[in-house]
Parts: C-alpha cells; structure tokens; sequence
C-alpha cells in the first residue's frame, strides 16, 4: 500500500515566491520519487513574486477562493475547480482578489525544488525601512553591545518616540524587531503610531561577539589580547571566542530578510535592528565585501530604505535623521 503523510503533518514555510507553502508529498521527505504535491496559499489581497521553474512542469488545481494568474503573456481569471498546466521555463505570478484565501495544489515533475526556482525583475517591489535603534549608555561610552542586552537611555528614548512620530499617518504593513530590548524600545513607538504589532526576531539581533561584549573600544587592543585585533583584521571566518564570524552574522541576517520579504512581497515593511545588521544589508545591496572598511553612516534611530524587487536590490534614501533635529544621532558602530 502507498504510504499514506498525514496533512497537518506537513509544515508550513513560505516558499520562494512568496506563498505559504505545505509540502503534501516530495521526494525529500516522502516515497514519491519523481515528483510533488504540495498545498499554496496566497493571503487575501497578496501577490506572488513573478517566477519560473526551469525544469519542472507545474500543474496547479484550485481548491479555494479566487484571484489573477499571470502565464507568460497571458492574464486570466482563477476560481474554485480551475485546473492549469505551467510548462518549464514559462514566467508566472498569482494574485489573490477574493475575500478568503486563495488555496491552490501544486504538482511538480520533477519535484519542487529552490535551485529550480527563478525570481524575475518585474516581480512585486518590497520596501525595507531598516532602523537602528535608539541610543543606549554603552553606545555613548563605544562599549561593544553584541548580544548583550542593554537598555536604551533617555536620549534613546527621545529619539524612539521622535521615530514614531515620524511613522504616524505612513503606510506600514508589517513592523519587525530584534528582540533585544533597544531594538524593542524603540520598536514599540513605531507600533503606537502605526498600529502594527511588534513582530521579534532574534535572528535581527547584534553580531555575536563573544568575549569582547561589554568592552570598551579605546581600550581594547590592551584587554583582549589578540582578540581585537583579529576582529579588527575584518577576516569574515575569524570566529570571536564564544560569538560568531561575519559568515555567520551574514547568513542569519539574510535568512531573515529573505523569509520577510517573501512574506511581504509588494509591501512596506518597517525593520529595527542594529548597526551590524544595516552595515550587512547595506553591503549586500551594493555589492560590497561583507568585511572591511565601513564607508557609510548608521545612526542611532536613523531610517535607511533598501528596495527589493525579484533578486534586485535598490539603494533608497540612507542614513535619513530629519526627524532628530533637536537631539544628537551617534555614529559609534
């Protein structure tokens, strides 16, 4: 008999396109061989990102809702029942215009897979609003925060509440956070102007960095050996003794952005974290090393725009404090 995979034993992840995704059946993980079925669900008033499976040819069956389909040059009309074949190589995009979701199965030979999957350019833009929190005690001192979790300090908190005025009446659809308290501080005065709940994410925290947390930068070639000066030597595999190397920062940070602008695609999304994160985000966008010399400001409670379009990152307005003019901006990352 065939092996039967129980449905809720399938979890759900957004895919690449932008879809929430459940794997029904699929050779990693099940007996099928050569193929896969899996379930797509397209929130209400969302769209996918344009994209095409070199490979693989898709069959989609709609189970649920109604919306839009883009095949190729073609745009046309989805219900309930509808049936469609998508040959390899050949561009698509969904939307949802119903009001309930818009649940489709996806069957693939061969099987579904990322690599096999293609962004295209013309797919929904998404707006990023990258923010540094506010100010806290040890960034005045230029004491190394890493993960360490420290508070923001009056003139942070000014600067927070300043943010959140500066966001009261715009356009946000999501507002994410670290879950470091700074960065949550500060998050929580977007989010009583906005409306949006703070969403955390440690994987938006600080680079680790391990025995030189809570170290004052003029004093530590003396306090930490060797240790400053290889983090300061900008090897991205140097591992800070009990933190993480920039390889690894790197990877977290993009694994995170990935994942939200896929579940975001076409929208604007408010982002707090820390200046190693922007510093990252700001290298990846313009196609600079990830260590080395930082040729960019990052001030506390600054808001810094990236636009994400398919695989294409655009620069948008970088290092904005116009709202901070009555109070200082620190650039001590």
């Amino acid at each position: 008999m065939p092996k039967v995979s129980p449905y809720h034993d399938a979890a759900p992840y957004v895919t690449k396109d932008g879809s929430l995704i459940r794997e029904l059946m699929h050779p990693a993980h099940h007996d099928s061989r050569a193929q896969s079925l899996a379930e797509a669900v397209v929130p209400v008033g969302r769209e996918t990102a344009l994209h095409r499976h070199r490979t693989s040819e898709e069959l989609y069956h709609v189970t649920g809702g109604e919306g839009l389909m883009t095949l190729g040059s073609e745009t046309f009309q989805l219900r309930r029942g509808d049936t469609i074949c998508i040959p390899p190589g050949t561009a698509h995009r969904v939307r949802n215009t119903g009001s309930e979701p818009l649940v489709i199965l996806c069957a693939c030979a061969p099987a579904y897979s990322h690599e096999d999957t293609e962004i295209l350019a013309g797919g929904a833009k998404t707006t990023l609003l990258l923010i540094r929190h506010g100010e806290t005690a040890w960034n005045a001192e230029e004491r190394m925060q890493g993960h360490e979790d420290v508070p923001l300090n009056e003139r942070g908190r000014t600067q927070a509440e300043a943010l959140g005025a500066r966001f009261a009446g715009e356009t946000v659809h999501a507002l994410y956070s670290s879950d470091l308290k700074r960065a949550v501080e500060t998050a929580r005065s977007i989010s009583a102007t906005t409306g949006r709940p703070v969403v955390h994410d440690a994987r938006l925290r600080e680079r680790h960095l391990g025995v030189l947390q809570g170290v004052l930068r003029h004093t530590a070639y003396q306090t930490t050996g060797d240790v400053y000066a290889a983090y300061r030597a900008s090897d991205p595999d140097y591992v800070i003794p009990e933190g993480e190397s920039t390889r690894q920062f790197m990877a977290r940070v993009l694994a995170c952005i990935d994942e939200l602008v896929r579940r975001h695609a076409g929208e604007r999304i408010v982002v707090v974290a820390h200046g190693g994160v922007l510093d990252q985000l700001y290298r990846h966008a313009v196609g600079l090393p990830m260590s080395g010399p930082r040729a960019l400001t990052l001030r506390n409670a600054s808001i810094n725009c990236i636009e994400i379009e398919g695989d294409r990152w655009t620069l948008g307005d970088w290092g904005d404090v116009r709202h901070l003019e009555r109070t200082v901006a620190l650039d001590d990352y």
